[in-house]
């Protein structure tokens, strides 16, 4: 009796402990199943996320000079849009569309105005440094006229220096501050005079300093303008 009563007893736990086997099995499928899915949602969410981040990273280069065609194109293909220093832009000859996913400087921008055409610089809007313009100009003898391609511009930390070139209008819509200077006429304690006749920057309400000191100046219009530090 004993013997068949613990047998039954221990038939009865099996059945109990298989049961019981068999349900948290079913239930742990269920819920790694939802954890799964779960997975997949956030993973595809993350993988939409970083698609669009990708396009707001850091460049791999600190600093960029622009000499040859295979850098500008080199640096489109790194799908960056922040350089952590510097950026020259001198060569002439190149095709600066590569250039279009640029959006911040954060130390000096150079632009030598024997380039006329910096269109690919259109998504540019913060330089923390200098903006500085050099004398140049291209084979056919053309030289850059205006920054207006620089339509999305918004704050420049440094100064915005362009003494001694061939712009003849200075037009930003979007640019609010200007931390340094803005400078039109010297340059190492010499004056030189420039082609600016237009300065419209009608955002702007904050500059350091003004040096407009020569040049055919016909118009001149800051309208927001209500701080100059200098």
């Amino acid at each position: 009796m004993l013997a068949v009563g613990a047998s039954g007893l221990m038939s009865g736990f099996h059945f109990f402990f298989i049961f019981n086997i068999l349900v948290i099995s079913n239930y742990w499928n269920q819920t790694v199943m939802m954890l799964s899915f779960r997975h997949v949602v956030t993973l595809s969410l993350m993988l939409a996320f970083f698609s669009e981040a990708v396009w707001a990273t850091d460049c791999r280069k600190t600093a960029y000079t622009f000499t040859y065609q295979s850098e500008v194109d080199q640096f489109y293909r790194e799908r960056c849009d922040r350089v952590k220093g510097s950026v020259t832009v001198t060569n002439r000859n190149l095709n600066y569309d590569g250039l279009a996913n640029l959006s911040v400087v954060e130390k000096h921008l150079t632009l030598s105005t024997a380039v006329t055409d910096i269109s690919g610089l259109r998504n540019l809007t913060a330089v923390g440094g200098h903006l500085r313009l050099q004398y140049g100009t291209s084979q056919t003898g053309r030289s850059l006229k205006n920054l207006d391609s620089l339509r999305r511009f918004e704050y420049l930390g440094g100064d915005l220096d362009i003494t001694g070139t061939s712009l003849e209008r200075l037009y930003l819509p979007q640019l609010t501050q200007i931390g340094g200077t803005l400078e039109t006429g010297r340059r190492n304690y010499y004056y030189y005079r420039n082609n600016l006749k237009v300065v419209d920057l009608p955002n702007l309400s904050s500059v350091g300093n003004f040096r407009m000191v020569s040049g055919p100046l016909y118009a001149l219009s800051l309208p927001k303008l209500t701080s100059v530090r200098g």
